[in-house]
């Protein structure tokens, strides 16, 4: 894990919700112990597991518990024999001379139900911050004398797996046009495309206020119209206030087109934006390089792994930004069309068919290194299924799920035996 891995605001974030957690649990701590109990403002730190270390920590006591709803991870707090003794005598409400005290039964299962109460504060605190909930595990308690033990035991490096999506959409279907496209949604000749649905990880809210200084400060005719493609899944609210806002006035358009019309926007666009919070491997990135087309994209690392100097950033939040250099590139069109010739170049196109390969070589490999002399893989349709009731139509995931069972189940030459749910779609 790189230090870049978050940027300074996913830090403050997690920070403020450790803050915010970390709070209730001394309040809880205090309250347990009768004492007044306070903390310090969190920091934030993201290191490899090799450059782990606790100082003069050792020997020490730990505890663990683990998430089992709403998140996944676990906590581990470290505790000194001194901290552990100053704990424990005030629940017993005596004081035990250092000679004596030991880590025993007893108060081992002091400080666990110390931890319990704390983590136990915390979780509800996050679960109402998040708005869903969050349950914790029993604490588990172990002794701390060799570090890399430690690690070896709390924070093991799994195996990971590298895949990245396909970025090919569909063929060109037979006489559907450019003006067809066009004409049917109302989009404006001179038009920027952004492919997501209205949520709030995709930080439309974000290009919407640059939208609105850019109206107030440029010649309506050099500010490009703005095609959302994309549902409108919790963002209701943002939605409405786009189409009813007489300023923007079908500046920001959201539409809902089949896959045959997505081809159409992303040949015919001007540039792509994506200004997403974060993502993991982007499908609509690489899908707007596989068009040759240029994006202005969110400064966030995923994304940043995929295109490198390929297309331009801005930080996510940053308004006046992306109001700056959404009309610099639209009416720009020459600095646009040296990113294209870049991308026409150095960017390889990522095929579905690639990407069901892929995934087949590490189901086998990893079956390989199984002891079962067979092992079947579940592929969870459960959202495709749950879309195709609701008469959605085939996009973003969905598209990427079935995609990629399609490739797995008939393009490959072998595979690991793959079993799908009866009443799913492929």
């Amino acid at each position: 894990m790189k230090k870049e891995l978050f940027s300074p605001m996913e830090i403050d974030a997690i920070g403020e919700m450790m803050n915010i957690s970390l709070g209730s649990s001394a309040t809880a701590v205090s309250n347990l112990l009768d004492q007044r109990v306070d903390i310090t403002t969190p920091e934030v730190s993201v290191v490899e597991v090799e450059d782990f270390s606790i100082g003069n920590l050792e020997p020490a006591m730990g505890v663990e518990i683990k998430y089992v709803e709403g998140l996944e991870g676990s906590n581990i707090m470290l505790l000194r024999r001194s901290d552990i003794k100053v704990i424990v005598d005030i629940l017993m409400g005596g004081e035990t001379p250092e000679e004596e005290f030991e880590l025993n039964d007893l108060t081992i299962s002091a400080v666990c139900e110390v931890m319990n109460q704390m983590m136990g504060a915390a979780s509800t605190a996050m679960s109402d911050f998040l708005g869903f909930p969050v349950n914790i595990s029993t604490p588990v308690p172990f002794e701390l004398e060799n570090l890399q033990e430690f690690k070896e035991n709390h924070l093991p490096i799994k195996p990971g797996y590298i895949v990245k999506f396909g970025s090919e959409i569909v063929k060109k279907r037979d006489g559907l046009s450019v003006e067809k496209v066009l004409d049917k949604y109302g989009i404006e000749d001179n038009y920027i495309l952004a492919v997501g649905s209205i949520a709030p990880k995709k930080n439309y809210a974000t290009i919407y206020k640059a939208y609105t200084i850019m109206m107030h400060k440029y010649s309506k005719t050099k500010i490009p119209q703005l095609v959302i493609v994309g549902g409108k899944f919790g963002g209701g609210f943002l939605s409405e206030c786009i189409e009813k806002d007489p300023l923007i006035a079908r500046k920001i358009i959201m539409i809902a087109p089949d896959d045959e019309e997505l081809d159409i926007l992303y040949r015919s666009c001007k540039f792509t934006i994506l200004p997403t919070l974060y993502e993991g491997w982007s499908l609509t990135l690489p899908e707007s390089l596989a068009y040759n087309k240029f994006c202005l994209s969110s400064n966030v690392a995923p994304l940043k792994e995929i295109a490198g100097e390929l297309v331009d950033y801005v930080e996510p939040m940053d308004v006046s930004g992306w109001a700056e250099k959404v009309h610099y590139y639209a009416n720009n069109p020459q600095k646009v069309e040296e990113y294209v010739s870049r991308i026409k170049a150095e960017w390889t196109p990522i095929t579905w068919k690639d990407c069901g390969k892929t995934v087949n070589d590490y189901l086998t490999e990893i079956n390989s290194e199984s002891s079962h002399e067979e092992t079947s893989v579940y592929y969870d349709m459960t959202l495709a299924w749950q879309l195709s009731l609701s008469g959605a139509g085939v996009s973003g995931i969905l598209r990427t799920q079935l995609l990629l069972a399609r490739y797995l189940c008939y393009k490959s030459v072998s595979y690991t035996h793959l079993t799908l749910p009866t009443n799913s779609l492929v």
